[in-house]
């Protein structure tokens, strides 16, 4: 799907959704929190994942799930079609190219393999920043965002705001979102049983980077507050690469 037009919020957000239909398979560095971990990963949906320390020390050489059909006792969730499969309910698609209503999460599987946190996850996949993950929609977006912009990003044409994260606000997992904020840590309070209070943490905005060609969250850095400045950053190297390129069967 090719995308049209600059970015709105409505763009913005149909963006966000779509990275399950625009990608298959990804090479690319990530620097993320502040130890500035850096890594490079191997990526190719549904269920491969490698990754390594830049030096080349192998984190996690292979992933690879049974095939559903081989599976004595498949989980409950392999049961379900993955985005681009033939038997896939269908996304809602608007004439910029964008995914304006996805399927429900009860009846396809979006999740990539994950690597070390949910964060990962919603990196590759970041519809939290469109639309609640687990909660009904109330009305009110779960981020605002403002100041938009077509912009590069380490080469690539990419679309920038600033958001604002909302009490709606419902992240893939509560204890590892992509905008750290008060409403993602009320979220947290709530999924354990706790009442959170209002903290000096809402309201707090950050800089969201997302790649027109996939969809995934290259960036994102927090603008005030106790995390100022922190987020992550990924260099997209490659899209779509032949399967036999891809290391996953390297000796380790």
């Amino acid at each position: 799907m090719s995308v049209t037009g600059a970015p709105t919020m409505e763009r913005f957000r149909g963006l966000a959704r779509s990275s399950p239909w625009r990608w298959t398979s990804l090479r690319f560095v990530l620097v993320e929190g502040d130890e500035c971990e850096t890594i490079r990963a191997w990526i190719h949906r549904p269920d491969l994942l490698r990754v390594e320390s830049l030096e080349g020390r192998v984190l996690i050489p292979q992933r690879q799930r049974l095939p559903r059909l081989l599976a004595r006792h498949p989980p409950r969730q392999s049961l379900r079609p993955r985005p681009l499969d033939p038997d896939a309910p269908r996304a809602e698609v608007g004439p910029d190219g964008l995914v304006r209503s996805r399927p429900s999460g009860f009846d396809v599987q979006y999740d990539d393999p994950m690597y070390q946190s949910y964060r990962w996850v919603a990196m590759l996949d970041p519809v939290e920043l469109a639309e609640p993950c687990w909660r009904e929609p109330t009305g009110e977006p779960p981020v605002t965002f403002s100041d938009f912009a077509a912009v590069e990003h380490h080469g690539r044409p990419a679309w920038q705001a600033v958001g604002v994260p909302t009490r709606s606000y419902d992240a893939r997992c509560p204890c590892c979102p992509l905008l750290d904020s008060g409403p993602a840590a009320a979220k947290a309070d709530e999924s354990l049983g706790r009442v959170a209070a209002p903290t000096a943490e809402d309201g707090i905005a950050h800089l969201v980077v997302l790649d027109v060609k996939t969809g995934i969250c290259v960036l994102t850095r927090q603008l005030g507050g106790a995390q100022n400045g922190l987020g992550h950053d990924i260099r997209i190297e490659v899209v779509d690469a032949p399967r036999p390129d891809l290391p996953f069967e390297r000796a380790t």
